[in-house]
């Protein structure tokens, strides 16, 4: 039964978060608000569901990749857009057009976010040609707009 936003709550966090850890559900909720005690119970969602499903797998393949003698660069994106798709916040998937230095609707206005494609596109076209985005170990990229 999907909970809508506006009342999801810490009981329900907890609830989500025992489907991927278990017992251990209260503990990690007290790990998640003890570096910010005024987030929200929607953003803490988002912050876990991000790293369980993309980010820590992403590092974990990584560390594999580099304890078994290979090379591995990694990067976060925590761009985040303006205007009517505010809301949404760093979604999964909103590095793509940065990447490929494709202006998209969500990525259309300013200087930074032109900046931000051409550093992005750049690693990307580095990887490609010679094995390395250009950079060792874990890299992010955010935008200067706030």
């Amino acid at each position: 039964e999907a909970v809508p936003k506006d009342t999801f709550n810490d009981d329900d966090l907890v609830r989500m978060i025992e489907r991927f850890e278990g017992p251990n559900a209260a503990k990690t909720l007290r790990e998640l608000k003890s570096a910010d005690r005024a987030v929200s119970a929607v953003k803490l969602r988002e912050r876990y569901l991000g790293d369980i499903i993309y980010r820590q797998p992403a590092l974990d393949t990584a560390i594999a990749q580099r304890l078994g003698g290979g090379d591995a660069a990694t990067y976060m994106f925590r761009w985040t857009p303006t205007g009517a798709f505010e809301t949404l916040g760093s979604a999964h998937g909103f590095d793509e057009p940065f990447l490929f230095d494709q202006e998209a609707t969500i990525t259309a206005g300013t200087t930074s976010e032109a900046d931000l494609r051409t550093r992005m596109s750049g690693a990307l076209i580095n990887l490609a040609r010679s094995g390395s985005p250009s950079w060792k170990g874990d890299r992010i990229f955010e935008s200067s707009v706030s």
